[in-house]
């Protein structure tokens, strides 16, 4: 027999899953903690413990005197880490070189705009 998860973790999957849903998007006031009382049928203290996990996993925000609202989504600028690689060669003790192998020069085709701005000394979004 499989035990069901304690209530307060059921109230905050409740809420979570509304969240996610966008069922309650962001700005979105959820309902006091008495309001959730009555819903789940349960003491303050069980749906207070809900709301504080919902709060430590950024989902919602609270307001002194005014409520919990569903959090706005925090934006993260992904970070790629492009190593140099002349300082990545050093750092093992090695030498680091290069040696051109080859080099061209050539007209911009004029069929693309950019090459064209490019070899005229303009930068891309000029």
């Amino acid at each position: 027999m499989t035990v069901p998860p304690p209530l307060h973790q059921r109230i905050r999957s409740g809420i979570e899953a509304r969240i996610r849903s966008g069922q309650w998007p962001p700005g979105y006031r959820v309902p006091f903690e008495t309001e959730l009382m009555a819903e789940y049928g349960c003491a303050r203290m069980t749906v207070n413990k809900a709301m504080a996990a919902l709060v430590e996993a950024g989902l919602i925000v609270r307001r002194k005197r005014a409520g919990s609202f569903v959090a706005r989504p925090k934006l993260h600028a992904p970070v790629l880490h492009i190593p140099e690689i002349q300082t990545e060669i050093l750092a093992r003790g090695e030498t680091y070189a290069f040696r051109l192998v080859s080099r061209r020069v050539r007209a911009p085709r004029t069929k693309q705009p950019d090459e064209v701005q490019l070899a005229a000394g303009g930068l891309l979004g000029d």
